[in-house]
């Protein structure tokens, strides 16, 4: 049924309105009055039958999805937070404050698969008539755009064989316990057990074991696999009703570490492995998304999701038409990364191949970058060529020594102290013995404590000359 209508112009004699209570010139608020509201209720009316329970205010829907991606909150998180904000609630059409969730959250995920990713580019293109009307953005600034790719990562768990073989057969299984079938044989604690061993023989080493393990999953799977296939055959309802199931766990029973497309989640076989060189990051599991936006101000333009792990340049020509679907102005100049390097796209303005930015621009795609999914600084370091040549251009030194350079400089010792003190000992054929030169150094270093003062050498106190055989000291007349 079509959505209900949220009343305006209420009274309740128990309760104070939100616009009473909040700041009226608080940013939600004064974006509250920009956003068109009638529009999306005639973009969305047709997806609604005329029959059934009444649908939820399509402004607290598109609310809520403005209010998640702004703050950038899972579905969960967005709808137990709006509970404490009236800003919020304003935001989405209330009158007066409220106590209970809005909606439960799993409703924002059938509502985004009811109206379609084409509905939801209405939403994208209105940010853009807002970000006019407010003249936070000029016209101008919609012929220049930063291009990246990111990943949009699925909510799954980090994909092992253990994982997905149990996972596999503990849903055939439950399907076929649910249709009336019954097998000859589950495995189901047999497989648990085995993931579990798999798993600590992974911790600690032993892949050989692990390997048994693993073996032993797979053998457990095709047995159940195999027994559901004898059991439906010739059963066209009961074929339909498994004919997704079956074709993943064939396709995980088929599969080998070395090969592409792999299956990484039974509810989600539209996850791909991306490696986009982050640091703190190696894989991501998800999809391929295009983003485009000004150059300028940061604003997006144009989020294309892609399926498999396209090469970055292919996916330019289909992120660019978006952008100038969502702006209605034609690109003028791209910023991309050297990954776009042989790019699809042919645009009918020669500006529109990519070209460095002038360094007029260099801080403004610097910003516009900070704001995609990985950025410059999740990627490892690379020290250019010029200072790698500079650094091993130097001398080695031990990991323990100070570098070359940053000793710190020693003052000069008064000549008085010098010549009292110290006086070099004797070398060739008639230096002194070790015992005398530890006691000489000895001394010296009790002397320097209380002068204050350094120089190479030794203190020249009762050191024994071996050629003549007769004591000496040091004369301390200066001091």
């Amino acid at each position: 049924m079509q959505p209900s209508k949220q009343s305006r112009g209420g009274k309740d004699l128990f309760r104070e309105r939100l616009d009473a209570i909040i700041d009226l010139k608080h940013p939600l608020v004064r974006l509250a009055e920009l956003v068109p509201w009638s529009e999306f209720n005639a973009a969305f009316g047709r997806f609604y039958k005329p029959i059934g329970r009444p649908a939820k205010a399509t402004r607290l829907m598109v609310g809520l999805h403005y209010l998640k991606h702004t703050y950038d909150l899972s579905d969960e998180e967005l709808v137990a937070r709006w509970v404490e904000n009236p800003y919020w609630q304003y935001f989405c059409g209330f009158e007066f404050f409220q106590h209970a969730l809005p909606i439960d959250p799993s409703l924002m995920t059938r509502w985004r698969k009811r109206v379609g990713p084409e509905a939801m580019e209405t939403v994208l293109k209105a940010t853009v008539g807002m970000a006019l009307e407010s003249r936070t953005l000029t016209a101008a600034s919609l012929e220049r755009l930063t291009v990246d790719t990111t990943v949009q990562q699925k909510a799954i768990a980090h994909p092992t064989d253990s994982r997905l073989y149990l996972k596999a057969l503990q849903t055939l299984v439950r399907r076929a316990k649910k249709a009336g079938i019954k097998l000859r044989q589950s495995h189901t604690h047999l497989a648990k057990t085995a993931s579990a061993k798999a798993a600590r023989y992974a911790h600690a080493r032993q892949y050989r074991r692990m390997r048994r393990e693993l073996k032993r999953l797979r053998t457990y799977l095709g047995r159940v696999y195999r027994d559901v296939g004898r059991k439906i055959a010739g059963d066209a309802e009961q074929e339909a009703r498994f004919v997704r199931l079956l074709g993943l766990v064939e396709r995980l029973l088929a599969q080998q570490p070395e090969d592409t497309n792999k299956l990484y989640s039974l509810h989600a076989p539209e996850a791909v492995c991306i490696a986009k060189g982050k640091a703190h990051k190696r894989y991501e599991f998800g999809c391929k998304v295009g983003i485009a936006a000004t150059n300028k101000e940061s604003l997006f333009l144009a989020a294309k999701a892609f399926n498999g792990n396209p090469y970055d340049g292919h996916t330019l020509r289909a992120t660019l038409d978006q952008a100038e679907a969502m702006s209605g102005v034609a690109v003028a100049r791209a910023y991309a990364d050297k990954g776009y390097k042989g790019h699809d796209y042919d645009g009918p303005a020669p500006g529109h191949a990519l070209r460095p930015p002038p360094r007029s621009h260099a801080a403004n795609e610097a910003r516009a970058q900070a704001t995609l999914g990985h950025r410059a600084d999740d990627r490892p370091r690379q020290v250019p060529r010029q200072a790698w040549q500079e650094l091993s251009a130097r001398p080695p030194w031990r990991h323990d020594q100070r570098p070359p350079g940053r000793r710190r400089p020693q003052p000069a010792p008064h000549p008085q102290h010098t010549e009292a003190l110290f006086c070099p000992l004797p070398h060739g054929p008639h230096r002194a013995s070790r015992k005398t030169q530890y006691l000489a150094a000895t001394s010296r270093h009790h002397e320097i404590n209380r002068l204050g003062v350094f120089q190479g050498g030794l203190l020249t106190q009762n050191i024994t000359d071996p050629n003549r055989g007769k004591p000496r000291s040091a004369s301390r007349s200066a001091m």
